[in-house]
């Protein structure tokens, strides 16, 4: 089932809102640890082909604020279910 059909009723219940909340907190998610994954692909080309400090430092912070933000996200739904 696709996100655009849960979003399709424009009044629900309490139940169908956490369900809608919890199904785009996963979707969100994904896509998150998807980012974390690029980033850490990065972050390991950089640092074994002699990327700057700079670079280096840039991703390291780049990836842990994703992380956290992936936390957060995991937590929430945690919290909904």
């Amino acid at each position: 089932m696709d996100i655009p059909d849960y979003l399709a009723d424009p009044s629900p219940d309490r139940q169908e809102w956490i369900k809608r909340k919890i199904l785009a907190t996963k979707w969100e998610l994904r896509r998150t640890i998807e980012e974390v994954e690029f980033v850490a692909e990065q972050y390991q080309m950089k640092n074994k082909y002699n990327g700057t400090k700079e670079e280096l430092s840039e991703l390291r912070s780049k990836l842990k604020n994703l992380l956290n933000q992936s936390y957060e996200l995991a937590s929430q739904i945690r919290d909904l279910t």
